[in-house]
């Protein structure tokens, strides 16, 4: 009798282990897949810090985009435009890549004095830049 239950100790020992292990390895899953998503929104954020786009000048229609030096290598796909705080729609896809001290050339009809423009910028990853600072029309 008692090598019964010596067995059924043992069983039950290793079942446990068993079960153990199988949490182990489902939580592992779970928290690996949340590392990864996290650490590709942060890589995504990052090539974002070191840009830095600006309105060099406004023209009548015409308003200059230029990328200053910064520390990002990132490629931009698209620059937007931001007037008033608001996405007008207007996006340009800049030939090539927009390196350092390139311009950009985006015509918008219908500037007025006093109007608040902001650039943005979508990168190859297809991250979305924050609205760069301020410039008012004169």
């Amino acid at each position: 009798m008692n090598s019964k239950k010596a067995q059924a100790q043992i069983i039950t020992t290793i079942l446990i282990i068993l079960l153990v292990l199988a949490a182990v390895v489902i939580v592992w899953q779970v928290v690996n897949k949340s590392i990864k998503q996290s650490s590709d929104q942060i890589e995504s954020a990052m090539d974002c810090v070191g840009l830095d786009i600006t309105v060099s000048n406004v023209d009548g229609n015409v308003i200059t985009v230029l990328r200053s030096p910064g520390n990002s290598n990132a490629e931009i796909k698209e620059v937007v435009l931001f007037i008033n705080g608001e996405n007008e729609g207007n996006t340009v896809s800049p030939d090539g890549n927009l390196k350092e001290l390139d311009t950009v050339l985006i015509t918008y009809v219908g500037l007025a004095p006093g109007d608040k423009i902001k650039i943005g910028a979508i990168l190859s990853n297809d991250a979305a830049c924050s609205p760069s600072t301020e410039y008012t029309v004169a």
